[in-house]
């Protein structure tokens, strides 16, 4: 693999996601050029609009209660329009699926939950994505209006921008949103395309690719095992502003890709960057073609078989080291050394340097965490979510820098991480944000240059 290929790779990827105008970004080109005429999955739920609905009364300016209290006071008034919603929006799906292609139900009886996919149909210029939302889009409105109804009035909300400080939500629009199923944005959606059509013109193994990405610091941003185009996008209704808030974060991730793109080719200058190098795929492609065609005659007696190497030359794997578990000591049964020098040589190995690191961390990184629990971050009430925060491993990059791995209780508290679905999620109280920054704070402590963390 040469340096050039990769050069070239990430100039593409570069210039792919640049590509925009004046007035549109490149992921909204791409999303109605694309993405919304993709195969697109819709959920309408009603446990995930009561959600919404809660999280909107809870902040609204205008209503005292919060919205647990007050969706359990309105009881079966309020189950009435739950399920009014879901048979509107059944039966305007059905009709569609009668009078289009490619429409499939695929809740067979639904009570609480339709859910329906629209099929990219191949040539046609349909937008599947504002199909959907037209299905849905009006029940939803009569839905809250109706539920505004037996509130007495529309939710308000604090506004910067009104002069009253505060803004009355009287659409839909304002409450809900189509959101991206399992957190895939229309940017990462747009991403992914983007890293798919460079990898078309990369010549070189994706082995080498991922390996490269990481020694160059891009793993943050390009997961290559995930490049891969699917033709399929996922969505369902949500919170619009979680949504917003979302939207936002997506922008950032497109902003800070490119810039780490353009820092790792600037890397690539640097005469000394050692390249992950194996066969690329053209040529392993070649090799497997010529070890099939001479191998019958290989098998022929007295026949001599000469040609060039057909063994493909993979990358060389770097070692982990995994404490999560116990460590196999390889050949220690065989030496004959005494226990005490086994000991001593432990510690004076990159691995037992690596246990001695991760031991030292973890003595500290409850309380250094706890310190930190400050607003807007998450803030240390009962203590249990430092206490569970421990170092899991470490492991080496190819360039040859420490890589931490760490856990915490995920149960409940992995809720708060951004991304994650629900209206706990706010970006300012991750969790991975909170025990990044402790680890590297302990790490200054203890002269650790360069590192990367990972929630394993």
């Amino acid at each position: 693999m040469s340096k050039q290929s990769l050069v070239k790779f990430l100039q593409k990827l570069d210039a792919e996601l640049s590509r925009g105008t004046a007035t549109r970004s490149a992921s909204d080109i791409w999303r109605t050029q694309t993405g919304n005429k993709l195969t697109t999955t819709i959920t309408v739920s009603t446990t995930t609009i009561t959600k919404t609905i809660k999280a909107a009364v809870s902040s609204a300016t205008n209503v005292p209660a919060n919205g647990d209290i007050l969706i359990k006071d309105l009881g079966s008034k309020y189950t009435d329009l739950t399920k009014a919603l879901i048979q509107k929006v059944k039966n305007n799906f059905e009709a569609l699926a009668a009078s289009k292609k490619g429409i499939t139900i695929l809740t067979k009886r639904p009570r609480t939950t339709i859910r329906v996919k629209i099929d990219q149909i191949e040539g046609s210029r349909r937008d599947n994505f504002n199909l959907g939302q037209k299905q849905y889009k009006d029940a939803l409105q009569d839905f809250y209006e109706d539920f505004s109804a037996l509130v007495g009035e529309y939710l308000s909300q604090v506004s910067s921008t009104n002069k009253t400080g505060k803004i009355d939500q009287t659409k839909q629009s304002q409450i809900f949103n189509l959101e991206h199923f399992k957190g895939k944005s229309n940017v990462q959606g747009f991403i992914d395309d983007k890293i798919y059509n460079a990898i078309q013109s990369y010549d070189g193994s994706l082995e080498d690719l991922k390996a490269n990405a990481e020694a160059l610091g891009l793993t943050t941003f390009l997961n290559i095992e995930k490049s891969a185009k699917t033709g399929e996008v996922k969505v369902y209704v949500g919170s619009q502003f979680k949504n917003v808030q979302e939207s936002a974060g997506e922008r950032k991730i497109k902003t800070d890709l490119q810039k780490a793109l353009r820092e790792a080719l600037e890397k690539l200058k640097e005469p000394l960057f050692e390249l992950k190098g194996s066969d690329s795929l053209k040529d392993a492609k070649k090799k497997k073609l010529l070890e099939k065609a001479l191998k019958p005659f290989k098998k022929v007696k007295n026949a001599t078989v000469k040609a060039s190497s057909t063994k493909i030359e993979k990358s060389k794997t770097h070692a982990q080291l995994n404490v999560s578990g116990k460590i196999k000591q390889v050949n220690l049964a065989k030496s004959k050394l005494r226990k005490r020098n086994v000991r001593q040589k432990a510690q004076s190995s990159p691995a037992g340097s690596m246990l001695q690191m991760i031991g030292m961390i973890n003595k500290e990184l409850p309380d250094t965490v706890r310190k930190n629990m400050k607003s807007p971050a998450l803030v240390n009430r009962t203590g249990r979510f430092a206490e569970s925060t421990r170092v899991t491993d470490i492991t080496q990059t190819p360039k040859g820098f420490p890589s931490i791995g760490y856990t915490y209780q995920r149960d409940p508290y992995q809720v708060f991480e951004d991304g994650s679905s629900g209206a706990w999620s706010n970006g300012q109280r991750d969790p991975r944000k909170l025990i990044d920054s402790s680890i590297r704070e302990i790490a200054v402590k203890m002269a650790i240059g360069r590192f990367y963390t990972r929630r394993v």
